[in-house]
């Protein structure tokens, strides 16, 4: 899947700090990739676990990892990173439910080597325990980092996920597939289907 001299987009902190970036694969395996230094500003160290996002022309693929070891040589950081398993992304693996929840996307981007947030509100419109759709104003592109802070019920704190966009729909939805989560949310996430599909029986 992975070869020597693809470009993947690896990201580090992912809840709340997302920092991401496009690497260069040095070798496979083990998978090694290099980038400039001055991009990770010490996000990048021994023992962190990061997350790869691998892009093909019709599908998508992440992956979590651990930096296993780490070399600079001049301006460029050398990572050798061991692996998890690779999962294509927007498999449906779960139900969803049809819901209308006001949430709060950050769009994580990189542009010339910086990362770039842009916040903005919008409404999920479906959810499941692995991803959701929602709806803006903001124009999505596939493959784009979304950090999504929804709000399950009025008197509860938000979850937070981190995902990214699978498939864009119009007019400005688009579906998300989720790979982290921050504390707890997993486990509310899932409660909060469940009351929804038993109500719904």
């Amino acid at each position: 899947m992975i070869h020597p001299g693809d470009n993947v987009i690896l990201v580090t902190s992912l809840i709340g700090q997302a920092q991401a970036g496009e690497v260069h694969v040095e070798s496979n395996p083990p998978l090694t990739v290099s980038a400039p230094t001055d991009n990770w500003k010490g996000a990048l160290g021994v023992g962190t676990k990061v997350t790869l996002i691998h892009k093909e022309p019709t599908t998508m693929f992440h992956a979590e990892a651990v930096v296993r070891n780490l070399t600079r040589y001049g301006l460029s950081t050398v990572a050798e990173l061991e692996m998890g398993e690779w999962v294509e992304v927007d498999r449906r693996r779960s139900p969803r439910v049809p819901v209308s929840l006001p949430a709060t996307a950050t769009v994580v981007g990189e542009s010339g080597g910086q990362v770039e947030l842009l916040r903005f509100a919008g409404t999920i419109q479906d959810l499941s325990e692995v991803g959701c759709a929602v709806a803006s104003d903001c124009k999505f592109e596939r493959g784009t980092l979304v950090s999504i802070e929804m709000h399950l019920a009025e008197d509860e704190s938000p979850i937070q996920v981190l995902g990214i966009v699978a498939r864009c729909e119009e007019p400005n939805v688009a579906g998300i597939e989720f790979f982290d989560f921050s504390s707890n949310s997993k486990h509310r996430l899932a409660n909060f289907i469940r009351r929804r599909m038993i109500s719904a029986a």
